[in-house]
């Protein structure tokens, strides 16, 4: 089980696609989402919904995907057909070269959290506003309803049910594993300091790089203290470097390399975990919050750097704590 909302809409006529995907457009950048632009001509493609499938000849399709957070999937606002409709972001090509996709599309939230969550349906309510005639599936309820507790009771109960298929799949000691896109490593686990597993000219690496962050923002009134309340300023540090016009690549990745090695060290002192050098993936976090996490901090602030605020150095923080906190209840994987 994963907290997923359904969503499909439709249109009285085509002339309203420009004004929807315009208002979408600016809202998506008032939320910090992701917005791409989408477009797709076919002689022709079959659509399928639930009620069943129509064959749309020529196929015209344009709109959106929008992704609220690195750990949900992109909302497709993309209309079709006559009157529009919206339709899935994957489109899908037969042997033949058939193609087909489905009417609406499914997103899950579960890695992004309850606030995520909550702010697709607030959006949603605008498109209705917009004359978006919206079918909405929220196995939740919370759009129906707006029931915050419930909503979060639901949320709680799909990772029960993560938990019992780890119980069930019992991953082997040292065998990597996923959650969603995120990485483990079965343990049993040996408890290590930060840098135990690391040689020195590492750690020195890591304590330099850090310094390097606190030097250039801690006179800006930002606190870098490896706490939980520091990660929002180490955001908005990100953000001040994601502002800076450079086309210096090598500056961009020192740039990565110093803001994640600041943003490891305060996942190490928030959560815990270990730094270690794997053969294929390079330095990175191991068995982070003691639930097997693997997380790579210097490719986050790298995607935070050059993607955008979806990327957000908050967004991963938080996404690796309700990790920490749902894998943690009932028995992990030994």
């Amino acid at each position: 089980m994963a907290v997923s909302l359904f969503v499909h809409g439709r249109l009285a006529a085509a002339d309203r696609i420009p004004a929807v995907l315009a208002f979408a457009r600016e809202r998506a950048a008032e939320l910090e989402w992701e917005a791409t632009e989408i477009e797709h001509r076919f002689e022709a493609a079959e659509v399928r919904s639930r009620l069943g499938s129509r064959t749309v000849r020529p196929f015209r399709a344009r709109g959106l995907s929008l992704r609220p957070h690195f750990a949900c999937d992109p909302l497709g606002l993309v209309f079709a057909g006559d009157p529009p409709e919206t339709v899935d972001l994957y489109i899908h090509e037969g042997d033949d070269g058939r193609k087909t996709v489905d009417a609406g599309s499914l997103l899950n939230t579960q890695f992004a959290g309850v606030e995520v969550h909550q702010e697709i349906c607030e959006f949603l309510d605008e498109l209705a506003k917009m004359g978006v005639e919206l079918t909405v599936d929220d196995e939740t309820g919370f759009f129906e309803t707006r029931d915050g507790v419930a909503l979060r009771l639901a949320f709680d109960r799909a990772w029960d049910a993560v938990r019992r298929r780890l119980e069930e799949d019992a991953p082997a000691a040292g065998e990597p594993y996923s959650v969603g896109e995120f990485a483990f490593e079965a343990g049993p686990r040996a408890t290590a300091g930060e840098f135990e597993r690391v040689d020195q000219e590492t750690a020195d690496r890591l304590l330099g790089l850090e310094a390097e962050t606190a030097a250039a923002f801690t006179g800006l009134g930002y606190v870098l203290d490896r706490s939980r309340d520091s990660v929002a300023d180490l955001e908005l540090a990100a953000d001040d470097l994601a502002q800076e016009a450079t086309t210096e690549e090598t500056e961009r990745e020192r740039e990565a390399n110093a803001l994640g090695a600041a943003f490891g060290r305060t996942l190490v002192a928030q959560l815990g975990g270990h730094w270690r050098i794997d053969e294929d993936e390079g330095l990175r976090l191991h068995d982070v919050g003691g639930v097997g996490l693997i997380v790579d901090p210097i490719l986050v602030a790298w995607r935070r750097l050059t993607v955008g605020p979806v990327h957000a150095l908050t967004h991963h923080y938080r996404a690796y704590e309700a990790l920490v906190r749902g894998l943690s209840e009932g028995r992990r994987p030994t």
